[in-house]
C-alpha cells in the first residue's frame, strides 16, 4: 500500500504510540502474521488514530489552498506586468537608438567629406545619447512606477545605460579612430624617448668634456659633472611633480586622487635613476630635491582642500552640496593617509638600493642626511627631540672609524686627524644643507644638532673646534632668525665681536632657503 502523507504533529504521536509503521511492507507483513484477536484489536484502534490523523492534515492543506492560490495569482499578474514592462523598455531602447544610429550615420558620413572636418562633432552626438537616456526615464518615471514599482524604474535604467554604453563605445571608437589618436600617442612616446636620449646623449657628451681638461680648477669640475648629472634628473623630477599637483583629479572607484600615485612614480623614477649612476652627489643632489617637494609644495596641495574656511560648517549644516562636501574631506584624508604610506615604503626601497650602490658606510650616511626634511612642524619638531634624525649616527660612525686610533698615535698626530676629519664633515653638510629648505623650526633643530656636533668633537680633541663649525653655526642662525629684517643684528656694523665668515652672497643665498622669507625682503637688506 503507498505511503500517505500526514500533520507534523500527528505524524509524531503516531509514530510514537503505534507498534509499527503503516504503509509499508513490513507493516502488510505483519498483519498477515496476526492469529490472536486482543493484538488484533489494538492494531485496528491504531489504525483508526492513523486515519484522523491524516484526515486533520488534509484539512489543513486544505486551508492554506486559498493563499496558496492568490499567491499563484499574484505572480500571474507579475508576470504580466513585467512582460508590459519589457515591452515598454524595449521601446524606449528602440526609440533611443534609431535617434543615436541616425546621428551617428551622419557623423560617419561627414567623417568622409574630407572638407567638412569642423562640422565632425563627436561631443554632440555624445551628449544627444545621454540626453536622451536621461529624458527616456525622465518622462516616464511615473508610468514606470505605476506599472511596477521602483522596480520598474531601476530595470529601466540599468537597461536603457546598457544601451547607452554599446552606443557611446561606438561614438568613441570612431573618434579614435577619426582623430588618430592611437598614432599621435605613439608619436608623443616616440618623441618623449628621443628627447631623453638626446638628453643623456648631451649630458655624457659635457661630462666626457669637462673630464678632457686638465688645466681646471680640481674643485671645479666635480661641481660641473655634478651639475651636468643631477640636473637633468631634478628637473625632470621638479616639473613632472608639479604637473601631476596641477592636473590632479578623481579616479574612478579609487579612494584617492590621481595626485598620489603620479608623484610618487615620478619620485620612485628619477631616484632609482640616480642611484643607476652609482655618483653620489647626483644622488644627493636629487634626494634633496624630492624631500624638497614632499615637505613643499606636495605637502601643501595635500593639505589644502583642508584648510578651506568653515569646512565643518558645510558638511554638518546640510544641503544639496554636503555630499560633495563629505567626498572631497574623505579623500583629501585618504591622500595624506596613503602619502604617508608611499614615502615610507619609497624611503625604505631608497636606503636598500643604495646599500647595494654604495657599500662604504660614510656614503650611505651622505645618502640619510640628504634624505632628513627641515620643513618642520612642531609635532615634528618635539619629535626630533627625542628622536634624533642624524646626528647620533653620524657621531656613533665617527666613533667607530676614528677612535680606536688615539691609543695609537702621538696626541698631537690625533688632534691634526681628528680636525680633517671635521673639515670633511662639515664641508659635506654645508653642501647638503644648502640643497634643502627649511621653516623657523627646522632652523632651529639645525642649530640644535650643530651645538651637539661643536659639544661631541670638542670632547674628543684637545683643541678648539669650535672655528671648523664657525660656517655652519653662522648658516643654522640665520634660519633661525624671526623675520629678514634681523640679520643686521647679526651681520654689518652691528656684528660686534663676531666675525662673520659668509659672504653677503651666501647670507643671501641661506635667507632663501626659509620657505617663509620672500625674495623681496631677501633682497632689501644692505649687507
Amino acid at each position: 500500500m503507498a505511503a500517505t502523507p500526514r500533520s507534523e504533529p500527528d505524524a509524531n504521536a503516531s509514530n510514537n504510540n503505534s507498534s509499527l509503521q503503516f504503509g509499508t511492507a513490513e507493516a502488510l507483513e505483519h498483519v498477515r502474521k496476526l492469529t490472536d484477536v486482543g493484538a488484533m484489536t489494538h492494531l485496528l484502534h491504531e489504525c483508526i488514530a492513523y486515519q484522523r490523523a491524516l484526515g486533520l492534515g488534509l484539512e489543513t492543506l486544505l486551508l492554506q489552498r486559498s493563499d496558496l492560490d492568490r499567491q499563484l495569482s499574484n505572480l500571474h499578474k507579475s508576470a504580466d506586468i513585467l512582460k508590459i514592462v519589457k515591452v515598454y523598455v524595449s521601446y524606449l531602447i528602440k526609440v533611443i537608438s534609431t535617434r543615436s544610429r541616425m546621428e551617428f550615420k551622419q557623423l560617419v558620413e561627414l567623417m568622409g567629406q574630407s572638407n567638412n572636418n569642423s562640422q565632425v562633432n563627436f561631443v554632440a552626438c555624445l551628449t544627444n545619447l545621454f540626453k536622451d537616456i536621461v529624458l527616456a526615464i525622465e518622462e516616464n518615471n511615473e508610468i514606470l512606477r505605476n506599472l511596477c514599482g521602483e522596480d520598474g524604474i531601476v530595470y529601466a535604467v540599468c537597461e536603457l545605460l546598457e544601451e547607452c554604453d554599446s552606443r557611446g563605445s561606438n561614438i568613441l571608437k570612431k573618434f579614435k579612430e577619426y582623430r588618430k589618436l592611437a598614432k599621435v600617442t605613439s608619436e608623443i612616446n616616440s618623441y618623449k624617448s628621443n628627447l631623453l636620449s638626446l638628453g643623456e646623449n648631451c649630458t655624457e657628451h659635457m661630462v666626457s668634456k669637462i673630464r678632457s681638461l686638465t688645466s681646471v680648477d680640481p674643485e671645479l669640475g666635480p661641481r660641473a659633472t655634478k651639475a651636468f648629472r643631477s640636473g637633468s634628473f631634478r628637473y625632470f623630477m621638479v616639473e613632472n611633480v608639479r604637473k601631476a599637483i596641477q592636473i590632479d583629479e578623481q579616479v574612478l572607484d579609487s579612494l584617492t586622487t590621481s595626485m598620489v600615485d603620479d608623484v610618487f612614480y615620478v619620485l620612485q623614477s628619477c631616484c632609482r635613476r640616480a642611484i643607476s649612476t652609482s655618483n653620489i652627489n647626483s644622488v644627493i643632489a636629487v634626494l634633496s630635491s624630492a624631500v624638497s617637494l614632499l615637505g613643499g609644495e606636495y605637502s601643501e596641495a595635500l593639505q589644502q582642500k583642508m584648510r578651506e574656511p568653515n569646512l565643518g560648517a558645510k558638511l554638518f549644516l546640510g544641503g544639496v552640496g554636503v555630499q560633495k562636501t563629505g567626498t572631497e574631506i574623505a579623500t583629501a584624508l585618504n591622500n595624506m593617509d596613503v602619502s604617508s604610506e608611499y614615502a615610507l615604503k619609497l624611503r625604505h626601497e631608497i636606503e636598500e638600493q643604495c646599500a647595494k650602490a654604495f657599500p662604504t658606510p660614510s656614503d650611505r650616511e651622505r645618502v640619510n642626511v640628504a634624505a632628513i626634511s627641515y620643513e618642520l612642524s612642531e609635532a615634528e619638531y618635539a619629535d626630533s627631540e627625542v628622536n634624533d634624525p642624524w646626528v647620533q649616527r653620524l657621531l656613533h660612525a665617527v666613533e667607530t672609524n676614528v677612535a680606536w686610533l688615539q691609543p695609537l698615535m702621538t696626541a698631537n698626530n690625533y688632534d691634526t686627524f681628528v680636525h680633517l676629519v671635521i673639515d670633511v664633515i662639515v664641508k659635506r653638510l654645508e653642501a647638503i644643507i644648502m640643497q634643502k629648505r627649511f621653516s623657523q623650526l627646522g632652523g632651529l633643530q639645525l642649530d640644535r644638532d650643530a651645538r651637539t656636533l661643536v659639544s661631541h668633537f670638542s670632547s674628543m680633541t684637545q683643541r678648539t673646534v669650535r672655528d671648523k663649525f664657525s660656517r655652519l653655526t653662522q648658516m643654522a642662525a640665520i634660519l633661525n632668525l624671526e623675520k629678514v629684517s634681523e640679520i643686521l643684528d647679526f651681520w654689518g656694523e652691528n656684528s660686534g665681536p663676531m666675525t662673520c665668515r659668509l659672504t653677503p652672497a651666501e647670507v643671501r643665498r641661506v635667507l632663501g632657503l626659509r620657505v617663509d622669507f620672500k625674495p623681496e625682503a631677501i633682497a632689501a637688506p644692505k649687507l
